[in-house]
């Protein structure tokens, strides 16, 4: 966790002068302070009493999840298909208070995913479209969202295989299987490149074609990519994770 001054020297390092007291932390980070703040509300802007409040007795944890479960219930009936449906429609203010509430509780594994990816630097130019499909498949396991993590992490393979072998074996079209032996019969990967491109596949075939995936299986998948690419592109550190 940052330290309390570090917006200070933030400040000093710009050279901005700003006008700011330290005030008596109602807890350790913004988003938890947030989140006890939304806890005052039934649906915002009413204000429910403290006895009412989700965890003080419960009956006002059974209230709580039951108001949850139809912000949920409306999320999910524009998400997927459903068996059934209903007509309560709780609007923007329904739908406002369902992702605010969701996503502030979901700040902390945020926060850990992100510190998790360490930073990478090459030692020259990356093509546009790796990066922008890494930044994706990065975004998605910092947003847990596991299968998208795989999915885009195996689509910057084969992007990849597609330039690095395709120089030499020609642009025609190939499925990521046959680009991974291509790479290894004419010796374009190392063996445990070779490895990484393998775990890539497997896990974004799983994701693809068979189940959903794990927390643990998007972070194996994206750090075999982002592992395949330091070795790749040479001059880069700091690259696990």
């Amino acid at each position: 966790m940052a330290t309390p001054g570090y917006g200070r020297n933030l400040a000093a390092q710009l050279g901005v002068q700003r006008q700011e007291v330290d005030v008596k932390p109602t807890a350790p980070t913004l988003s938890q302070h947030l989140l006890a703040e939304a806890a005052r509300f039934s649906f915002y802007p009413r204000v429910i009493g403290r006895q009412w409040r989700a965890g003080s007795t419960p009956e006002a944890t059974k209230y709580a999840a039951a108001r949850d479960l139809l912000l949920k219930r409306d999320v999910e009936e524009r998400e997927r298909m459903m068996p059934d449906t209903w007509d309560m429609d709780l609007g923007d203010a329904g739908l406002d208070q369902h992702y605010s509430r969701a996503l502030l509780g979901a700040v902390p594994s945020i926060v850990r995913r992100t510190r998790d990816l360490k930073v990478m630097t090459v030692g020259g130019l990356i093509p546009r479209q790796l990066n922008v499909y890494l930044q994706g498949a990065s975004r998605s396991y910092i947003l847990g969202l596991w299968d998208s993590t795989a999915a885009l992490a195996r689509a910057c393979l084969e992007e990849l295989l597609e330039q690095h072998v395709g120089a030499y074996v020609g642009q025609g079209r190939r499925d990521l299987a046959n680009w991974i032996n291509e790479a290894q019969r004419i010796n374009r990967l190392t063996r445990s490149q070779l490895a990484y491109a393998r775990i890539i596949q497997d896990v974004g075939n799983c994701a693809l074609h068979k189940r959903s995936l794990t927390e643990d299986e998007a972070r194996h998948c994206l750090v075999a990519l982002r592992s395949l690419l330091a070795d790749l592109y040479s001059g880069s550190r700091r690259a696990s994770g």
